[in-house]
């Protein structure tokens, strides 16, 4: 359960070892565990080098680079026969990077690779080497607009999509609130905020309460933005100091409608504790999950069955 949807369901993951911490820098990603498969690709295609097939492979190559960049890929994996590698270096650059020990060819790659004595591991994050094509030679240029044509930019990285407009790569346009409808933070920063300008609400029917509800929801109006940042950073920041920040952010802003309840009449919510202490149980928790899922993560990554 610990590792579900994450990079051990690679099926190439199983049978060769890789090092995390070159996947976790080559994809970008906070840590190993975060890596989901959803965002993985494994390229079979780079097993033929012939020759006569590197234009096809290429080819190939053009065609998933688009695909992954409109899905969000971050990370292509594959082993090749060691032979292979410096013709690789030669077409992909620095993108390119060994990601794990030579190993001997697995039994169930034999008719993959029946000329292969050594695999090595190899990593690739389609980002980097978008970049790298558009601000290489006319040729490379030339390849990564062909084939880069027609991206439908709406999941695309603001990064990513100022980088292929700046490459003059002819994309699908979508307006701002496109992007942003179609955007998953959007959405969690929405049902939170809607949350947060709601919670003054049950006062209405506390027949103790005696101050002004007007100012109550103005505190309420005022907390939303920084209640709702440090919820989503609680649950999704990059560090370990941001997810605390998160916590302490949310434990303040969730408190402050409540001391201006409590300063202005009787029957204080005892809920308000109860909802205290599970968010720090909770963040314990999360962290202690986090830990738990990388160390699983790092090992079955290590260790090729």
């Amino acid at each position: 359960m610990l590792a579900l949807f994450s990079l051990t369901e690679v099926p190439l993951v199983r049978s060769v070892s890789f090092d995390p911490d070159v996947l976790v820098k080559v994809s970008g990603a906070d840590r190993i565990g975060g890596l989901r498969s959803v965002n993985v690709r494994e390229v079979d295609v780079l097993h033929d080098l012939r020759p006569a097939q590197a234009e096809a492979v290429m080819e190939a190559v053009g065609a998933m680079l688009k695909d992954s960049l409109a899905r969000r890929v971050c990370l292509w994996l594959a082993a090749v026969d060691s032979v292979d590698l410096p013709r690789l270096q030669e077409l992909f650059g620095e993108a390119l990077v060994v990601a794990g020990p030579l190993c001997p060819v697995p039994e169930q790659w034999r008719l993959r690779l029946p000329d292969a004595v050594e695999l090595v591991p190899i990593a690739v994050n389609p980002s980097t080497l978008m970049r790298l094509k558009l601000a290489g030679t006319d040729v490379e240029q030339a390849w990564a607009r062909r084939h880069l044509e027609g991206l439908d930019s709406a999941r695309l990285s603001g990064a990513d999509l100022r980088v292929l407009r700046d490459g003059g790569v002819d994309l699908l346009e979508r307006s701002g609130l496109y992007r942003t409808l179609h955007s998953p933070v959007f959405w969690a920063y929405t049902v939170v905020m809607a949350y947060s300008l709601c919670r003054a609400l049950p006062v209405l029917w506390v027949p103790h309460f005696h101050g002004n509800i007007w100012a109550l929801w103005g505190i309420d109006v005022v907390t939303a933005v920084p209640y709702t940042w440090g919820v989503v950073t609680l649950v999704a920041g990059r560090t370990w100091r941001w997810r605390l920040t998160g916590l302490i952010v949310t434990l303040v802003t969730l408190m402050a409608p409540y001391v201006y309840f409590w300063s202005h009449g009787r029957g204080y919510p005892p809920i308000v504790d109860v909802i205290i202490g599970v968010l720090i149980a909770g963040a314990v928790l999360l962290e202690v999950g986090r830990w738990l899922r990388d160390r699983r993560v790092a090992a079955a990554v290590r260790a090729a069955r």
